[in-house]
């Protein structure tokens, strides 16, 4: 079967419905195109923060939660026709 790599983002609210979908890739996004994606399509530069680039690094290794942030992002590649679930639950 083919597969995709899904983006989902989970909120530390108390009105939290489970997770949310960001978005679908049919190969692994690299570094350049989640910096695009988190920047609202506005194109590489050279102004990425060191923490733009350890943020989309995080991600790219799974993501999760880090520390004491309210919203965390997950990257889980996904067997199409399968139900989602992330490889660390």
């Amino acid at each position: 079967m083919k597969k995709v790599w899904v983006l989902t983002r989970s909120e530390n609210q108390y009105d939290q419905y489970g997770e949310y979908f960001e978005g679908v890739w049919t190969t692994k996004p690299t570094r350049s195109e989640l910096l695009i994606f988190f920047t609202n399509g506005s194109g590489l530069h050279a102004d990425h923060t060191a923490k733009e680039h350890k943020f989309v690094g995080h991600i790219l290794n799974g993501g999760g939660r880090e520390k004491t942030e309210d919203t965390w992002y997950y990257l889980d590649e996904v067997e199409t026709g399968t139900p989602f679930k992330h490889k660390n639950q």
